[in-house]
């Protein structure tokens, strides 16, 4: 819905009349349904079919956002230094505007005309309107060459301006804050793992063999796996009896215990090997 410049002036004079909408130092600026019905209040008294108080909300959005884009051009022109060139904006509502909300209460960043940071410009914008109380920002873009007519600007708030009510900071810092965090919680679990594992936690010569013995399974077919593994159980037993042997302990007890290691493996190894031999024959050969 497009609004004539005197609806528009209209409808600036009436957001200042409620100040709940625009003062931080009201009573009334945090009570939503204050806020609420001060919306409602200004569309039935602007008196156009099909404005609601939604779209006052939008429409006094978009012209706020307007507002920070005029005052941006005033700012550049000013920073040369030359007064006969000072931007002078043309709405009719900006000096209507600019009277009230530029004395509410919230820092605004400017730049002197050396370039320096000036932080004691204050402007009166803390929340915006509407539930939530959305911050409508500054447009950082601007483009002095632009053909948009502030009117226009009206028509179309621009969404990039809207930031939550409770934003600290750019997205972009968050991501990197959310990444150390990560970060840090990785080393963390990698030095709580490092200080659990005990000497008794490491491999064993046995459990590197086991790992080998379970790769070369893994290379066999199900049906070769299966025999493989029979095979390999059928030595078990020729272990047991090769140790626990009567007449077998006091040869086994002069044995270096890698010598044991090393008979076992060499037993397991042809059990391997014969399973294999078995399965990758075939009548034709």
């Amino acid at each position: 819905m497009k609004l004539s410049e005197d609806e528009t002036l209209k409808l600036v004079q009436l957001y200042g009349e409620n100040e709940c909408l625009w003062d931080i130092k009201s009573l009334n600026y945090r009570n939503k349904e204050m806020r609420s019905t001060a919306l409602q209040n200004i569309a039935q008294q602007m008196q156009i079919e099909g404005l609601n108080s939604t779209e006052v909300k939008n429409k006094i959005k978009a012209i706020r956002a307007t507002y920070y884009l005029e005052l941006d051009k005033i700012q550049k022109s000013t920073r040369s230094g030359a007064s006969g060139n000072v931007y002078v904006p043309k709405v009719k509502w900006f000096q209507e505007l600019d009277g009230f909300i530029k004395n509410a209460i919230v820092k605004r960043k400017t730049m002197d005309n050396s370039g320096t940071s000036n932080d004691d410009a204050e402007l009166g914008e803390a929340e915006g309107v509407g539930d939530g109380a959305e911050n409508i920002s500054r447009s950082t873009e601007n483009n002095d060459n632009s053909t948009e007519t502030p009117t226009q600007a009206i028509q179309t708030p621009v969404r990039n301006s809207v930031t939550a009510p409770n934003q600290s900071g750019p997205p972009r810092s968050k991501r990197s804050k959310i990444s150390q965090m990560a970060a840090m919680i990785k080393d963390l679990k990698s030095v709580s793992n490092d200080v659990n594992m005990s000497p008794s936690e490491e491999e064993s010569d046995a459990d590197i063999f086991g790992k080998h013995v379970a790769a070369q399974l893994k290379k066999l077919s199900e049906e070769q796996s299966v025999i493989a593994q029979e095979e390999i159980q059928k030595y078990y037993p020729k272990l047991d009896w090769l140790i626990y042997n009567k007449r077998s302990i006091q040869k086994m007890h002069n044995l270096h215990p890698l010598t044991i290691l090393s008979l076992v493996r060499q037993q397991l190894q042809q059990a391997a090997q014969v399973a294999w031999d078995f399965t990758t024959w075939s009548p034709t050969q």
